[in-house]
């Protein structure tokens, strides 16, 4: 070592803010040759006091560190590793120490560096108790979202089955004017549903695209349909432009484009108050056997401010209150919209003019199906006379539309409010089918499924329920469900649903 390198490695020795130590290496042994001045402060002992004693001898339990001596010493490179010590007044502290071998003389040593890192591991745990925090509020939001979802729709069912069941039974044009006016009001409070839940499923990755082979029409008419009364009360030029050269067949998720095409349809109604609101579909051909599906909603509303596009997406983002006064919004729609292009592997993009009006356009791409069949769905067949149904629920409006509901199906019906009762019930005489809850007091919906099917009880039984989301509905079928039907329940869906189960239980 020339006088430079020792003058340089002396005033390191000497002057540094870490501890410096050097050992020798004598066999199997490590024994300490030096220590700098930091650490003899910090182990109260001077370093002559120290110098031949072996480490093992000084060190608590050494077989950790001596594990990274040897390491350092057999691979012949520095080591690099954190540790934590314990001073003499019984504090713990942790270090980032560096181990690097040196030949000197025919000697080998070990050339120690310990920097003390007591602020990082402290910055480290605020900020993993901030991530914790953060993730913990993430989760009751998300919890919230979903329980509001799930409370939410307890009403609509007795909304919209009181609908569905008035329109079965009359047929007078007023009356049939004054349903269309609620069953839009209900209409627009089960997107806003379906889109809280969604984004609760999006943030939690646990939203499922299901790909199946369906008409592209259908979602495109009936959403087109659905939005149509709100567009002629406000007087608007109402157009749907579908290319006739959209394939017959696709393999799409049918319900999501038409979730996304509703929303897309009513934003546009709501901030147009005169114009045109315009849904234009095209289809554009990639490779044989695919291609995709263009869906453009285009307004002639207000529009929307250049210095916000940007913000267009985020969950609850409204532009000003100045702008939604007398659009009323959640906020969620668009976000929605988006995140569920992107989970088709598609397109989201938005274009607007402050004053002239806005376009949003939706790429999604799909399979093509050769074989063209009609998927036109008929109306369930009459369900067979005579038949008993338990409905087991414990809402008192629910009660009634189910009862009603299934009353009209022209079944006899007995109603129970507790999955206690069903099980007591279905012991006392046979049922043909039970409608059962999921969420009752002293016993839910799926232990009582459990225990019916524990004894042996092979009686048909459709979960009725205000969540939908996919874990419970594969939880009520690994109970011994035999079918699944979501809250708010049309008289067309209970029917098919009981129809449909009915054949399965005789093929």
């Amino acid at each position: 070592m020339d006088v430079i390198e020792h003058l340089f490695f002396k005033g390191m020795w000497q002057n540094t803010k870490d501890t410096m130590f050097l050992i020798e290496v004598d066999g199997d042994d490590f024994l300490i040759h030096s220590i700098n001045p930091v650490l003899e402060k910090a182990v109260g002992v001077p370093s002559e006091d120290l110098q031949g004693k072996k480490l093992t001898d000084l060190l608590p339990d050494p077989t950790e560190q001596l594990g990274h001596y040897r390491e350092c010493l057999s691979e012949d490179r520095p080591i690099y590793y954190e540790e934590a010590g314990t001073v003499p007044d019984g504090t713990t502290h942790y270090f980032h120490t560096m181990l690097v071998p040196i030949q000197h003389e025919g000697k080998r040593y070990i050339l120690g560096s310990s920097r003390n890192i007591d602020d990082l591991k402290e910055a480290e745990a605020v900020l993993a108790h901030a991530k914790e925090e953060a993730e913990s509020a993430n989760r009751a939001k998300n919890l919230f979202l979903a329980n509001m979802s799930h409370e939410l729709r307890t009403p609509l069912n007795g909304i919209v089955g009181t609908i569905s069941l008035l329109r079965a039974r009359h047929r007078e044009a007023e009356l049939l004017e004054h349903l269309d006016l609620i069953e839009r009001s209900a209409a627009a409070m089960e997107r806003l549903t379906a889109d809280i839940l969604d984004l609760s499923k999006i943030e939690n990755n646990r939203l499922d695209i299901d790909l199946a082979p369906c008409d592209p029409r259908e979602p495109v008419r009936d959403s087109f349909i659905l939005l149509q009364p709100q567009a002629e009360e406000k007087g608007l030029d109402y157009v749907c432009d579908v290319d006739d050269t959209l394939p017959g067949q696709v393999i799409a998720d049918a319900a999501r484009i038409r979730q996304i095409l509703s929303n897309l349809l009513a934003n546009a109604i709501k901030f147009t108050d005169q114009g045109q609101v315009k849904l234009q579909v095209t289809f554009e051909p990639r490779t044989a056997g695919s291609g995709i599906l263009a869906f453009t909603v285009s307004d002639e509303g207000i529009g929307i401010p250049a210095d916000k596009l940007g913000n267009i997406g985020v969950p609850f983002y409204q532009i000003s209150p100045e702008r939604n006064r007398g659009h009323e919004g959640s906020g969620i729609g668009l976000s929605v919209c988006k995140s569920l292009a992107e989970l088709m592997d598609g397109r989201f993009h938005i274009d607007s003019q402050q004053g002239e009006g806005t376009r949003v356009s939706v790429h999604v791409p799909v399979r093509t199906v050769s074989s063209v069949s009609d998927s036109g769905e008929a109306p369930a067949p009459d369900l067979p006379t005579g038949l008993r149904i338990l409905v087991a629920e414990d809402n008192p409006a629910n009660q009634i539309i189910i009862r009603r509901m299934v009353q009209f199906l022209e079944a006899e019906v007995e109603m129970v409010k507790t999955g206690l009762e069903a099980i007591e019930r279905l012991h006392a005489r046979p049922f043909d089918l039970v409608l059962m809850d999921i969420n009752m007091p002293e016993m839910d919906g799926i232990t009582a499924t459990r225990q019916l099917r524990d004894e042996g009880n092979r009686v048909p039984i459709i979960a009725l329920t205000a969540a939908v989301i996919e874990e419970e509905r594969k939880e009520c079928l690994q109970a011994g469900m035999d079918g699944f039907i979501a809250k708010p329940v049309r008289v067309e869906t209970l029917k098919a649903s009981i129809r449909s189960v009915l054949d399965h239980r005789t093929t």
